[in-house]
């Protein structure tokens, strides 16, 4: 049964509440999160709050104070410019350091992949924007170096849109 987006973003809310529960230094420094994704991370003005925005007043009223960075670019994906340069928007692996790394969050949420397995060709079957070996390759890389950097990570993608999946 595939899960709605909805239920996604609760699961994906509910494992950060409990990850951000865990948290030792909150009463000398707050937690800081970076919400690193496309269009189903960055603010929009069809929302009133995504997300990221909705944090740190839930994770205020379970005691942890928080600082939330949205770092989500709508229509990118884990690739590059180099990869695809649709949209002209930045992709992943193009502010993945600025963005994410050099913030030194103790916590990433990283929501892609609606972008990544869309089918441009709009063809049943088609390939997909991003090689599914190469989304795989890419959110490895990020989660590697963000668990060597001493972050958890919570991966929060949701399943492929459209009537044609």
């Amino acid at each position: 049964m595939k899960k709605t987006l909805r239920e996604i973003f609760r699961i994906g809310i509910l494992a950060l509440l409990l990850l951000a529960g865990s948290w030792s230094g909150l009463a000398a420094v707050p937690l800081k999160i970076v919400a690193f994704g496309d269009s189903t991370t960055a603010f929009r003005s069809s929302i009133r709050q995504v997300y990221s925005q909705r944090l740190p007043a839930l994770l205020k009223a379970k005691g942890l104070a928080a600082e939330v960075i949205n770092a989500g670019v709508g229509g990118s994906h884990t690739g590059s410019v180099k990869t695809s340069g649709r949209f002209g928007a930045k992709h992943a692996t193009d502010r993945f350091e600025k963005e994410v790394r050099r913030q030194k969050p103790q916590i990433v949420v990283i929501q892609f992949g609606i972008n990544d397995s869309w089918v441009d060709t709009g063809v049943d079957g088609g390939p997909s924007r991003i090689p599914l070996p190469d989304y795989e390759r890419n959110l490895k890389l990020f989660v590697g170096a963000l668990q060597a950097d001493g972050a958890r990570v919570i991966l929060m993608t949701p399943n492929r849109l459209g009537t044609r999946y």
